[in-house]
């Protein structure tokens, strides 16, 4: 199952890797996520991020992006493509 996180966090650098500070967990559970455990996360600013948990120590985890929802504004905003976004992201 796919943990579902309200967190703040960091745009991801050039390998992928972000940074988050986990402030609520939204899908109900009472656990941390596990490492290698898929999450979704989301921000007070409407941001939402697809990842896989690299390393724990809560409140904060570092992942690896999977897919975030700014990788389309960038693309569709600047005219680029989806992997060049990503690589700006």
């Amino acid at each position: 199952m796919i943990m579902r996180l309200l967190a703040d966090f960091n745009a991801a650098d050039e390998d992928g890797t972000l940074v988050a500070t986990v402030s609520d967990i939204l899908d109900g559970a009472a656990r941390v996520p596990n490492v290698g455990q898929a999450v979704v996360l989301d921000d007070q600013e409407g941001h939402t991020v697809e990842a896989i948990v690299t390393r724990v120590n809560a409140p904060t985890i570092e992942l690896r992006l999977i897919w975030a929802s700014w990788l389309e504004d960038l693309a569709v905003n600047r005219s680029i493509s989806y992997d060049d976004a990503y690589q700006v992201a």
